[in-house]
């Protein structure tokens, strides 16, 4: 799974994704440079089902991205 980010400036993101259980199941740091950015996620050993991934930057910027593994 390949997660593409575009970030207006280079900034520390966390990456956190949690599975419908409410358990973490991933946590990665990343350092996002300005532009575009891609960022691979082995799901493979993942159970099949809904994450949530939780992007949360440096700036105070948050986003959520609902992803559906089958």
């Amino acid at each position: 799974f390949t997660l593409s980010i575009k970030s207006k400036i280079k900034q520390q993101l966390q990456i956190k994704a949690i599975d419908i259980t409410g358990r973490t199941v991933y946590i990665k740091n990343y350092q996002a440079n300005a532009g575009s950015n891609l960022l691979q996620v082995d799901m493979n050993q993942w159970q099949k089902g809904i994450y949530l991934f939780h992007f949360i930057a440096t700036s105070g910027e948050k986003m959520v991205l609902k992803v559906m593994k089958q």
